[in-house]
């Protein structure tokens, strides 16, 4: 766990600063900003479009009573992903971009599944007795009392 740490918070920025200053004298710090920005800026949309595709793909399973394992993996990486791509530098670019291509996310999923096991728990139950055949009907009803209409009984 501490190697996962030092990579993220050590290497990572060291790559970043190396490539600012490679790729800034070579096509100036100007452009390199305005690339950080548009990578940000164009990597927020593709994120929101494939997060709501998996969302509806999950929905979907969940629908037919199928576990979503596979849209819940590509949601987690669609989260790293955009953590990457709202993290300046051209690395975390290339790795929130790598990460926002479906294909690469279903082989991280794959990968994750082969190796767990994933369960759904639920206290939702569609059945209540043996009620399975007969029909419901639904509607509202309001009760009203008219009291205008008594009749009144006298003993002749």
């Amino acid at each position: 766990m501490f190697q996962i740490f030092f990579l993220i918070f050590i290497i990572v920025p060291v790559i970043e600063f190396y490539l600012f200053i490679k790729i800034g004298s070579l096509i100036g710090t100007g452009v390199t900003v305005a690339i950080i920005i548009a990578t940000a800026i164009i990597g927020s949309k593709l994120l929101k479009h494939q997060g709501l595709s998996t969302l509806h793909r999950a929905q979907e399973n969940l629908r037919q009573n199928k576990i979503p394992a596979s849209e819940l993996i590509e949601g987690i990486a669609l989260l790293i992903s955009g953590a990457f791509l709202i993290t300046p530098g051209f690395f975390t670019d290339t790795v929130g971009f790598t990460l926002l291509i479906p294909y690469v996310r279903q082989i991280i999923a794959k990968s994750f599944i082969s190796k767990g096991k994933f369960h759904i728990y639920s206290t939702f139950s569609k059945e209540h007795g043996d009620n399975n055949n007969e029909d419901i009907i639904e509607g509202e009803f309001k009760k009203e009392t008219n009291h205008s209409e008594k009749i009144d009984h006298k003993n002749d």
